[in-house]
């Protein structure tokens, strides 16, 4: 892969080079981010997509950005500092900036639970909006379905999607116990459930 640059983006891409930052959700936690200044900043481009990586002192981000399908996919979004919803606000941040520019979905590896302990993106990211993937969401359905005996009650009956389980204190008590990392997708449009359940999540949290 080569290095994208201000002078040669555009032209590689269709985008200025702050478009493409944009898309990251980087400005959602540094609301005038210079790139110049990061601890970390790798910006690469192929034919068909870009890879950025950005360290802060408040944020870590690895972002492909796919130019050509128009889906883009966070493969780390790690926040430094808690109480600020930083990872809440990076997500708010790139989900417009990326329905702005005409792109389709967003994909993430939510991580969390016994395989990637301290994390707790397998909780967070449900209640941001992100839906499981076709993977996950059968891994999701034969775990409540095993455990059903156990509480006495058809449990993906009852929780059909992890929202739904972490809407109640059982759920949240079932997710904490028995929870896993899953793969997952944003719909950008205002249509979409992702963005609706988004939308309310931001009214809940900030008003």
């Amino acid at each position: 892969m080569e290095t994208l640059t201000p002078a040669n983006c555009r032209k590689i891409t269709g985008y200025d080079f702050n478009s493409i930052l944009r898309l990251t959700g980087v400005y959602g936690a540094h609301s005038h981010f210079d790139f110049k200044k990061a601890k970390r900043f790798v910006p690469l481009y192929s034919p068909s997509y870009i890879v950025i990586e950005i360290t802060t002192d408040l944020i870590e981000l690895a972002v492909t950005i796919n130019y050509k399908e128009k889906i883009i996919v966070n493969d780390v979004v790690n926040a430094f500092k808690t109480g600020q919803d930083l990872g809440l606000k990076m997500a708010e941040n790139q989900v417009e900036e990326a329905m702005d520019k005409g792109f389709e979905e967003i994909h993430l590896f939510a991580q969390g639970g016994k395989d990637y302990p301290g994390y707790n993106g397998h909780i967070t990211w449900a209640k941001v909006g992100f839906t499981m993937g076709k993977t996950a969401l059968a891994k999701y359905k034969k775990l409540l379905k095993g455990l059903a005996q156990v509480y006495s009650k058809d449990l993906f009956s009852l929780y059909p999607d992890l929202l739904m389980l972490l809407s109640t204190s059982e759920g949240q008590k079932i997710w904490a116990d028995h929870g896993f990392a899953w793969g997952g997708y944003f719909k950008l449009n205002k249509r979409s459930k992702n963005y609706k359940i988004m939308s309310k999540y931001l009214m809940l949290k900030f008003g």
